[in-house]
C-alpha cells in the first residue's frame, strides 16, 4: 500500500519499501479523471461566461460563481507535475509479475520446542515442509557428552545425523535414544529452536 498521498487530488504515492496493489494505481488514474474531466467542463464554462460577457450579458455574480467554482482546483501546472512523478511507475505487467514471484517465494515459519525425552515424537505442521535447521537452544554441536544435543539442515532426502530428526509432508519426527546416544534431538527439557520453510498453497 501506498505510505502517502498528494496534497491536493489525494493521489497514491509510494515510497522505496511500498508494495504496488493494482488498485491504488487504477484508483489514481480514476482520480485523474474525474479531475481532467472537471477542469474541462470548468473551462468550457468560463469560455461560455466570458462569450456572453463580451456579448454584454455575463453579470458579476455569474463571474463570481465561476470564480468560486475554480477556486481549489487543479491547473495545468500541478497536472504537467503529477504526469511527470507517474512516468516510470510500475506498469500493470509489472506488478503481477511481482506478484507471481512474490507467490512462489517458500513460506517461513520460526518457532521452537520443548524436549520430553521420548524416543519418538512427531511435530506436524500447517504445510509440506520443504527443509528445516533445527538448534538446541544453546547451539552444541559434536563431539556431544550428556544432555547436549544434535543440530542442523533437515531435508526430506537427508535426515539429521543418522536419523536423530527427519521431515516427511507436514511432520516432523525427533528422537531421543538415551544418554549414551549421540543422535538425539528430543532431549528431555532441553528447548529446540526451528526455521521451517514451507511451500506456498
Amino acid at each position: 500500500m501506498s505510505t502517502n498521498k498528494t496534497q491536493n487530488c489525494g493521489l497514491h504515492s509510494w515510497v522505496g519499501e511500498d508494495i504496488f496493489q493494482l488498485q491504488e494505481i487504477n484508483e489514481n488514474f480514476s482520480a485523474l479523471d474525474g479531475e481532467i474531466g472537471a477542469l474541462e467542463s470548468l473551462l468550457a464554462a468560463e469560455t461560455a461566461a466570458r462569450t456572453s460577457q463580451m456579448a454584454g450579458k455575463a453579470n458579476v455574480a455569474q463571474v463570481t460563481a465561476l470564480e468560486t467554482a475554480l477556486a481549489g482546483k487543479a491547473n495545468i501546472a500541478q497536472v504537467t507535475a503529477l504526469e511527470t512523478a507517474l512516468a516510470g511507475k510500475a506498469n500493470t505487467a509489472q506488478v503481477t509479475t511481482l506478484e507471481t514471484t512474490v507467490a512462489a517465494m517458500p513460506r517461513v515459519v520460526i518457532g521452537s520446542y520443548m524436549g520430553n525425552g521420548d524416543n519418538s515424537r512427531t511435530i506436524t505442521f500447517d504445510g509440506t515442509i520443504k527443509a528445516l535447521l533445527l538448534e538446541g537452544s544453546y547451539g552444541l554441536r559434536p563431539p556431544l557428552t550428556s544432555n547436549q544435543s544434535q543440530g542442523g539442515l533437515i531435508v526430506p532426502e537427508f535426515p539429521l545425523g543418522s536419523g536423530a530428526a527427519t521431515i516427511e509432508g507436514n511432520t516432523l519426527t525427533v528422537h531421543y535414544g538415551g544418554p549414551n546416544d549421540e543422535w538425539r534431538s528430543n532431549t528431555k527439557d532441553i528447548r529446540y529452536l526451528y526455521i521451517a520453510f514451507f511451500e506456498r498453497s
